[in-house]
């Protein structure tokens, strides 16, 4: 009820009101506690078998869980205080769950608008609908009618509260890692009152955008591939972590110092110069310039929606911009208060042996790597194209070590202008093998004992704002007396 907008009672009493005998429907309504004239108000309303839950929440989907896990009935229907359901609704559901293997199933809906921002949210309900009332959709669950058989609920976890309101989709998602058909129930209506303005619809996506952040964090990639879209700042969160790309841009002007007189100089220090405003942005900002960039293009967006012409296909495109601006801005903020998020599990201060390591361009995560094109091919070898001027983040335990460094590219070696890193210290003269790999020596000296370490690759560039073909590294312990 915490979200209720004013249609609190008006919902309870048409649920009150449904087709189905009265015992047959136990009612549970929750709420946070913080409005004790409206709580008197719920409970005068309240049938003797039915129940008014209060309990502190900072998110609604706390509400959300605790009520599914008082609820007695073994089928759960759930739904939001500000929706009105046809009398008939509970009714149909029955009916549905009776003839039906599925484990859960959505609710028809439509809207109640009352201003311009509530109709653009119909529209881009209806767009959603349209897809998600597909039965090959696997995402059809959403609160505003959600019914489901309790056992299921449970063995999935529940409406994890940790997920916001992404939790809708993450309960979708392990029904369908677990095997489970999800339905649809045309014959049982609902009516949603939609937003009133863009404020009240942001807090919701942003604990959408919060929920995914921390769903992402639980769920391994290759789980997740497939049932979550790609998100830029999610896929290159690496690029805005700031002690990567400070050592990135500290390592460009060294390198911009150091070369000097070599062959290629003159255009690997021109685009050294506009690396350092690409990467430098990151190295003293972070998140922080991507989240001010995304405010003022909401901001822009917010402003021309409501100017005139109404013309209304342009008016929900930029209602669209804005929904989106929204969630990356909360995806954002989220991301920024989430160190997991960065983190690759460095080794822990004083491990005892280094052991030998091996990371291939189609293995090593992306969140690892800083300056890197996508995924290709060199020779018909899995390789990424590095900028001019690349990172890589690497969870190696202090050591003597032989490292092995695969690179590649149509150039000559003698006009690659190739200079090396690690950690800050340039690596003057790796020795090149006979299968054109370089090679060079480290000592414990040369690392950051108990942190992730960095190497760094910079290079002439060419065409396409790339530089080598990066294939593999590997550490080989040395033995030393």
């Amino acid at each position: 009820m915490m979200d209720e907008r004013g249609y609190g009672l008006r919902c309870l009493r048409a649920w009150k009101e449904q087709t189905l005998p009265r015992h047959d429907i136990e009612i549970i309504a929750v709420d946070d506690g913080t409005r004790p004239d409206f709580a008197r108000q719920i409970q005068s309303l309240l049938r003797p078998h039915d129940r008014f839950l209060q309990q502190p929440a900072d998110d609604e989907m706390e509400l959300y869980d605790f009520g599914c896990r008082e609820a007695r009935g073994d089928l759960i229907l759930i739904t939001e205080g500000h929706v009105l359901p046809e009398p008939d609704a509970g009714e149909e559901v029955v009916r549905f769950f009776q003839s039906s293997e599925c484990a859960a199933a959505m609710l028809d809906s439509d809207s109640i608008m009352r201003t311009t921002v509530s109709r653009m949210e119909d529209r881009d309900f209806r767009s959603w609908y349209a897809m998600r009332s597909d039965i090959a959709d696997w995402r059809r669950l959403t609160l505003r009618g959600l019914a489901i058989r309790r056992g299921e609920l449970m063995q999935a976890g529940g409406l994890r509260p940790c997920f916001g309101r992404f939790a809708e989709t993450a309960l979708a998602f392990q029904m369908r890692r677990r095997g489970k058909s999800l339905g649809f129930i045309p014959a049982a209506k609902v009516h949603h009152v939609n937003s009133t303005d863009f404020r009240e619809m942001g807090e919701a996506i942003s604990s959408c955008a919060r929920g995914q952040i921390a769903f992402r964090l639980e769920t391994p990639d290759c789980e997740a591939k497939g049932f979550l879209d790609e998100i830029d700042v999610w896929t290159h969160r690496a690029f805005f972590y700031r002690p990567a790309a400070r050592r990135l841009v500290l390592d460009i002007l060294k390198s911009l110092v150091l070369d000097l007189g070599r062959a290629g100089y003159r255009s690997k220090s021109l685009r050294g110069l506009r690396a350092l405003l690409f990467f430098g942005r990151s190295a003293l900002f972070g998140l922080g310039w991507r989240a001010l960039r995304v405010r003022l293009r909401v901001a822009w967006m917010k402003m021309l929606f409501y100017l005139p012409p109404a013309n209304p296909d342009r008016r929900y495109r930029l209602f669209r911009g804005v929904w989106e601006g929204l969630f990356e801005l909360g995806f954002i903020e989220a991301l920024a208060d989430s160190p997991r998020a960065f983190s690759i599990q460095g080794p822990a201060e004083g491990r005892p042996e280094p052991t030998q390591a091996s990371y291939n361009a189609n293995e090593i995560p992306e969140h690892w790597l800083v300056g890197f094109h996508p995924l290709d091919e060199l020779e018909g070898r899995p390789c990424r194209w590095t900028r001019p001027h690349a990172l890589i983040r690497l969870p190696v335990p202090s050591g003597h070590y032989k490292v092995e460094l695969y690179l590649g590219s149509p150039s000559p070696r003698d006009q690659w202008c190739l200079r090396l890193f690690f950690n800050g210290k340039s690596i003057p003269n790796p020795t090149t093998a006979a299968d054109g790999i370089l090679a060079f020596n480290l000592t414990p000296q040369d690392f950051r004992p108990g942190q992730e370490q960095h190497l760094t690759i910079s290079t002439r560039p060419r065409p396409g704002d790339s530089g080598l073909a990066f294939l593999a590294v590997r550490f080989l312990p040395l033995e030393v007396d």
